[in-house]
């Protein structure tokens, strides 16, 4: 199973859990340059023995209110 991702919050990240069963789930950074106002990739870990058939819901707990990216993102042209 591949891990979810979740791009454009610039929040910090308390707990994640999946919905009705609170299985805390880990995630990783990715992307994150501590010199840049942009935010990274989170990417979360769902383990497939814990997903339910239906559907599963997984909650990510903020800091504060959800903050998201709202610049513009472009490509580096230079490095000078």
């Amino acid at each position: 199973m591949k891990p979810i991702a979740l791009k454009g919050i610039n929040n910090n990240i308390a707990r994640i859990r999946i919905v009705g069963e609170g299985t805390l789930l880990s995630y990783r950074l990715f992307d994150k340059l501590y010199w840049s106002d942009k935010p990274g990739i989170v990417y979360i870990d769902l383990p497939p023995e814990r997903m339910d058939k239906n559907g599963t819901i997984v909650s990510v707990l903020l800091d504060g209110p959800v903050s998201e990216y709202q610049g513009e993102v472009k490509a580096v042209e230079s490095n000078l």
